[in-house]
Parts: structure tokens; sequence; C-alpha cells
């Protein structure tokens, strides 16, 4: 009986598989995830164990669903994974990741032991030890999502937050005692809190949310009243979304039932930010889906550089990484199955310029 065999018992705990053979992330109370994290443990001791009886070299076995582009598959809309494990070995992932999957292990046990929370920065400088970069950790951390299924929330691990909301929002939580506290967003922009999504109410007149790419946009918009005019909420999620600014995106879409919008620069980049918060990534393998909101894409378009009349002098030509980006986007299954975004895709290209928001300043 190999180590695969010797884990069988621990594989099924999980619910790997759902109507449509997928791989999906629980969301896990803090003793579920502890109760998981022992029976691994105890799997990899009877694994040292039999192999001691058998009198056979014992090679350390970890079995993490994958989280690849291969294995990108789009289900009503969203990306999702085909249910998919590999078993990695030592001699796969190499000693270093190994034991640093098992630091990480150590870290949230301790952790949630405590009932205890940790950005993903802190646990960083709490291993620094054992990892030479915050890219190496968060990796890491990834891979431990994959091997317990389950989300980073349930881990107690959350990501530092830069993304901020504002306008017609009020967000509601519990204070220290019970009583519930009011945070109101009309008359200062709200830093996005990377622990509060998940318990937070809303409460709101709006009748959109408007997702802006560019901090600066978002400030001038807020200072420009945007939110009196037009009834919205404001999200800005800095370029690229952390899962803080997405998570927040996702409750305020369902709780509030408003149109999402996006404003991004017209460039590949852009496109891709919109298909981020529409879709999801597969970087963040099987819990991606949770996060995905129907984001529907405002600006920029081709259709506003026709009409606008921009001045050439405020665009930027394609450099070969939005080249080879934009041929990347072009061969997404999201992209190549929508004629609207195939379309405007393919004009961008074609045009082989781009332009930033920050170029509107032109008309005041």
């Amino acid at each position: 009986m190999d180590h695969h065999d010797s884990i069988q018992p621990y594989l099924e705990q999980y619910e790997f598989f759902d109507p449509c053979h997928l791989s999906v992330s629980e969301h896990l109370r803090p003793e579920e995830v502890l109760a998981r994290v022992e029976l691994l443990i105890m799997s990899l001791l009877a694994a040292v164990t039999r192999s001691e009886q058998d009198g056979g070299p014992f090679i350390p076995t970890l079995i993490i669903a994958k989280r690849d582009i291969a294995s990108r598959v789009m289900v009503r809309g969203q990306v999702r994974l085909k249910l998919a494990v590999q078993k990695k070995t030592m001699n796969h992932i190499g000693v270093l990741n190994y034991s640093r999957i098992w630091c990480v292990l150590a870290f949230v046990y301790a952790t949630l032991l405590e009932g205890k929370t940790s950005t993903q920065r802190e646990a960083y400088y709490s291993m620094i030890n054992d990892f030479s970069s915050q890219q190496e950790t968060n990796h890491i951390i990834q891979e431990v999502v994959a091997l317990l299924n389950c989300t980073r929330l349930s881990l107690g691990l959350i990501a530092s937050s830069k993304g901020e909301v504002a306008g017609r929002l009020t967000i509601l939580d519990q204070g220290p005692h019970g009583a519930m506290r009011h945070h109101e967003c009309a008359t200062v922009p709200r830093p996005i809190d990377a622990s509060m999504s998940p318990l937070l109410r809303f409460q709101s007149d709006a009748r959109y949310i408007i997702v802006i790419e560019k901090d600066g946009i978002f400030q001038r918009l807020f200072e420009d009243n945007i939110h009196k005019i037009l009834p919205c909420v404001l999200v800005c999620g800095r370029g690229y979304p952390d899962l803080a600014t997405r998570a927040l995106l996702k409750g305020l879409s369902e709780q509030l039932r408003l149109p999402v919008v996006g404003v991004v620069d017209y460039n590949v980049h852009g496109m891709e930010i919109i298909l981020t918060y529409k879709l999801g990534s597969v970087r963040m393998g099987t819990e991606t889906f949770r996060y995905t909101v129907d984001v529907k894409w405002l600006a920029l378009r081709d259709d506003h550089i026709q009409q606008l009349g921009i001045p050439a002098a405020a665009f930027q030509a394609f450099s070969p990484r939005d080249h080879q980006k934009g041929a990347a986007l072009l061969r997404h299954p999201y992209v190549a199955g929508d004629h609207a975004y195939r379309t405007e895709l393919e004009r961008m290209i074609e045009r082989g310029k781009k332009l930033e928001l920050q170029a509107l300043y032109h008309f005041g």
C-alpha cells in the first residue's frame, strides 16, 4: 500500500465532488480546519510507521488539488477548476517547499487554536526565518488552501487591503460589546478592512455600484460628488483588485442587488481587471469563484475612443508586453466565446494604442 492509499481516509473527509465535478473550496469553521490538519498529521505518521514496518523507503507525499490553466473551465459564466488532484512528493516540490507547507500548517493551527486571525503579511514576518519573500509565503498559502480544500479565510488568513469604498453607503458591524456600529461612507472614503467583508451588513439608497481602477479617478469622482448626482457606491481596487476588495464587492452585490459597472483604462490590463472581478483568477485556485461579481464593462471602450475626440498626444503605443498580454486574453475561454469582448480586444490590438483614464481630465 503506497502513501496515497494511506491518506485515502483523509481525502474522504473532503467534499471534492459537486454535481459538475468541480473543485470547490469550502468555508469551514475553525474546529473543522483544525480537524483536517490533525487528520493530515495522523496520515503522515501512519505512513511513516507503515514504511518502517515494511522496511521500504519513505517518500513524503501530499495530495493537492490542481489549479492551473489546463484545469480551467467556464461554468455559468464563471471560471471554475475541473476536479483534479495531483500527488506531490517531496522530491517533486523540493524539501524546502515541503517543509514550508508544514510551517504554514503549524502557523494556521496555532492561530486558529488561539481564536485569532492574521494577515498574510503578518504570517510572512512570523515565519521570516523560513521564507525569503512575501511572494513565496503567498504561494505556499495557496498550496495549503488546495491541500485542505478550504478558503483562506477559513484558515484565519486575510490579505492586506489596498481598496477603498465611498458614496451612498452605510456599513454596519458589531462592536466589541455587541452594539451595532454605523460607518457612513458619504463624507469620507473608507479603507476596505481585509477582515470585515463576510460579517458586514450594508444599507444604501444607491442605484449603482461603480468599480474604478485608478485611485486618482476614484478621488476625483468622490470630490465632485458624483454619488449625489448619480446615486451610487464607489469602489476602488487600485489596479488589480486584492481579495479583500473583491470580497467586499461580492457582499455589496449580493446584499444590495444593484448593477455593478467597471471603469478602467483603455488597455489590455484594464480588460483583465474587469475579467478578474467578473470571473476570478486561476491563481486563486479552488476558492476563486466565491468572489466573482457580474461587472459590466462601462468604460473606457472603443466607442468612447472614437466619439470623444481625445488628443493624439494622450495615447501611448502598445509595448511588446501589451501585445503578449492581448494575445493571451484572446485565448481566454470567456473572451473567445463572447463576441462583444472579443471584438473590443481585437480593435484595441489592431489600434495598437492605449489610453489612461486620466486623459479624460482634458475635458475638465
